[in-house]
């Protein structure tokens, strides 16, 4: 072979490794990418991890709704028997005050 052969040959072979150097950048360059959105997601995990609800957490907060519920039901009741009692008493008045002379 010739030396101008030789020297066309090594600037091929230079010119292929240019574009391989070239795409190792490019490769890099998504590599580099990719790891620094890996750890915007991981930053954005470990806030939701501390800021999320447990099941343990939903379960106290649904123990405590029902305990709730049940004391307003119960309220309720007693509001409603109250109330019937004051009109049998106010009926009852309202009969007595004729026969005492309140009328």
């Amino acid at each position: 072979m010739s030396e101008d052969k030789i020297f066309q040959r090594f600037d091929s072979i230079d010119e292929h490794l240019a574009e391989h150097d070239r795409r190792f950048d490019a490769h890099d360059n998504q590599f580099d990418f990719f790891a620094k959105k890996m750890l915007e997601h991981e930053d954005r995990l470990t806030s939701i991890e501390e800021n999320m609800a447990t099941k343990g957490d939903i379960r106290e907060i649904s123990n405590t709704l029902d305990t709730l519920v049940r004391l307003a039901q119960k309220k309720d009741q007693e509001l409603t028997m109250v109330t019937h009692g004051m009109r049998r008493m106010q009926d009852d008045i309202e009969r007595i005050k004729p026969l005492i002379g309140l009328t």
